[in-house]
């Protein structure tokens, strides 16, 4: 006698609120109910007129998949896929029984985002400002003056004073002896000068040092071709260069 299969009772979530079988203190719950999610619906259904055509979609719904969107960093897809799967989120949407199929296309985002503009965006921030208000998260004097972070990044720009430039620059030629093109490039540039430097006259050679002088800076866009190389005493280069600057 075979053993008898165990047929396991499942809850038909379907047919019974969401609410009756998630816990109401879930920090998004807890959200949900203190948004004025009217005020929302006021400002997102003001540019359609009302006549034929096929209804729009909740209000709520699309504000609460930006919410969740921004709250958790995902893309379009990423916060419908979500919203599927995570019946808190269908609670925060204003969902009352469990959905099992997507509310809307993903790329329907970006046209809503378009039509709320400026002042549904705003809204959205309002509403999110008092939510903040009644949980006693911010005080209301915390919003009576915004601070805004003013520091910029600076550009990665080298300029002609760098001193780090001339740092390079004499690196430069240590890079280009350690290899047979390099030796031939700098023998090139040595015997174009004819052995001198083609600022102060100066003889280039071992005991004086050396270093590569681009002819037009870096910093101006100045490449390595043979024709803006020059080799200058270690000297003759420090003074040009604060000269220069």
């Amino acid at each position: 006698m075979g053993r008898k299969r165990r047929v396991f009772q499942h809850s038909n979530t379907q047919r019974y609120p969401l609410r009756d079988h998630i816990d109401l203190h879930h920090p998004l719950v807890e959200l949900a109910d203190m948004i004025d999610w009217a005020a929302i619906d006021r400002v997102a259904t003001e540019p359609f007129q009302p006549g034929p055509g096929r209804p729009i979609l909740r209000p709520r719904l699309i504000a609460g998949l930006l919410y969740l969107q921004h709250a958790f960093n995902l893309s379009d897809e990423q916060v419908v896929a979500g919203w599927l799967e995570n019946p808190y989120w269908q609670v925060f949407t204003g969902e009352t029984h469990l959905q099992t199929a997507p509310p809307i296309d993903p790329s329907s985002l970006s046209r809503w985002r378009k039509r709320l503009g400026e002042v549904g965006m705003e809204e959205l921030l309002a509403q999110s400002i008092e939510a903040a208000k009644r949980a006693n998260v911010i005080k209301p004097s915390s919003v009576q003056r915004v601070i805004v972070d003013t520091t910029v990044m600076e550009k990665a720009i080298a300029y002609p004073t760098d001193s780090a430039l001339l740092e390079r620059s004499r690196q430069h030629p240590v890079r280009m002896m350690t290899t047979l093109k390099g030796r031939e490039k700098l023998l090139t540039i040595w015997k174009r000068q004819k052995g001198r430097c083609p600022i102060c006259c100066q003889a280039v050679t071992r005991e004086t040092g050396w270093d590569i002088h681009h002819v037009i800076p870096r910093a101006k866009w100045g490449g390595d071709q043979l024709s803006n190389l020059e080799m200058l005493p270690l000297n003759c280069h420090w003074q040009h260069h604060n000269t220069t600057s």
